[in-house]
Formats: C-alpha cells, sequence, structure tokens
C-alpha cells in the first residue's frame, strides 16, 4: 500500500470506542453535569454570608453583586438542565441513574431560585436602608439570614456527600427558621412608626425562609437518590 492508500484508510476508519464502552462515557458526562450543578450550589451557599453582611450595612454594591450571581446561575443551571434532559432522552438511564438525572432535573430551579431569592434581599435596599431599624429587627433579620446559610449550606452538603441521613436534621433546622420568620412577623406586628419598613422586612424574611425551603429539597432529593425512597418532610 503506498502512502496516500494508509492516509485514506486512516480517514474512512472510525475511531475506536473508548476502553470502558458508551456506558462508560454516559457516567462521564453525568458525572461533569453533576458536577457543575454542585459546584454552581456551593457558589451560591459561599456568598451568602458576603452579600448579606453588605445588606445589613446598607452597601448598596451587593445588589450588583447578587444580580450577578444570579446570572451567572441562571447561565450554568440551565446548561446543566439542557444536558441533563439529553442524556435522559438518548440514553434511557434506569435504577440509580435514572434517580439522579430525575433529581437533578427537579433541583436545578431549587437553586436557580436560591440565587434570585438573594438577588432580592440585595434589591429592598433600594427600599430601606436596615441601619435605620430598630436593633431588635436587626437582629431578627441577622438571625434568620445566619440560619438560611446554614440551612442551605447542609442541604447542599448533603447532595455533595450523598448523604441520605442528613434530610431529618436539615429539615429540623429549617423549622428553627420557620419560627425565627414568625417572631420577627409578630415583632414587626408591634412595631410603630416604621412607615413602609415592616412591609419590606417582611419581604426579607420571606425571601430567607424560601431559601431555607429549598436546601430541604436538596437534602429530601439527596435520599431519594441514595435509597430511592421518598422522604416526607415539613409536615
Amino acid at each position: 500500500m503506498t502512502a496516500e492508500d494508509d492516509e485514506l484508510l486512516a480517514r474512512l476508519t472510525p475511531p475506536a470506542p473508548p476502553a470502558d464502552g458508551p456506558r462508560g462515557a454516559f457516567h462521564r458526562t453525568l458525572d461533569a453535569l453533576d458536577d457543575t450543578f454542585t459546584s454552581t450550589a456551593v457558589a451560591v451557599g459561599e456568598a451568602m454570608p458576603a452579600l448579606h453582611r453588605a445588606y445589613r450595612e446598607g452597601d448598596d454594591r451587593c445588589i450588583a453583586a447578587a444580580r450577578e450571581l444570579a446570572h451567572r446561575t441562571s447561565l450554568r443551571i440551565h446548561e446543566v438542565e439542557d444536558g441533563a434532559f439529553l442524556l435522559l432522552a438518548r440514553e434511557a438511564p434506569v435504577g440509580r441513574d435514572l434517580r439522579r438525572l430525575v433529581a437533578i432535573l427537579r433541583l436545578v430551579n431549587d437553586v436557580d431560585r436560591s440565587a434570585a431569592l438573594l438577588r432580592h434581599v440585595c434589591e429592598t435596599l433600594r427600599r430601606l436602608d436596615p441601619r435605620t431599624l430598630p436593633p431588635a429587627l436587626r437582629q431578627g433579620v441577622d438571625e434568620l439570614a445566619r440560619d438560611a446559610t446554614e440551612v442551605y449550606v447542609r442541604g447542599v452538603a448533603a447532595w455533595r456527600h450523598r448523604d441520605a441521613l442528613a434530610v431529618s436534621e436539615v429539615d429540623q433546622l429549617d423549622e428553627l427558621v420557620d419560627r425565627l420568620q414568625l417572631r420577627l412577623y409578630a415583632d414587626l406586628a408591634t412595631s410603630e412608626g416604621l412607615g413602609d419598613a415592616p412591609l419590606v422586612v417582611g419581604l426579607v424574611a420571606r425571601y430567607y425562609e424560601r431559601l431555607a425551603d429549598h436546601a430541604v429539597a436538596i437534602a429530601r432529593d439527596t435520599a431519594f437518590v441514595v435509597t430511592g425512597d421518598r422522604v416526607g418532610v415539613g409536615a
């Protein structure tokens, strides 16, 4: 054979399949989607303390930072969602692989909404400077933000480590957030001379409470992936 024949044969010969076969390629793609989803969720949790510190200090630069976080999160989440749908449609996974894909498709919205909620918190600075609030109300907001952050971080950690048992603890912490929210609402109801402040603070409380709820969803679906059982929480 001539050199030209060798070159033609090389072009016509299909590439060799991966050594681990098509299922190996499937798992690599699934792992890559999972890694992107997880790192995006982690980034939201890592941003929460700094954004709240800026918010409580009335630093409206946090608005731009929170908007950028929400935008970046949305882009990455949509990439994960599209990739997961394609993998689900083309590969027909079963068992734990199927549960993992289904859970990712369920949870992308929870992470996307969590970043959006942080943006909403910071954007309330356009309506109210929290430094003008009475000390008791400022403390109430700080406690709510602190505990909501802890719940969110633990929910994401449950997913990272596939900790099926974490859902109970995360749900209990979420109940503490719910109680803090109700206590803050009660304090707002008895406050006087605050103008529109109770409405704005009530929205901030709702945003943080919803963040904690998203964390419970993440921990709940982690248990589903690991065990195959749906865990009832929040009753």
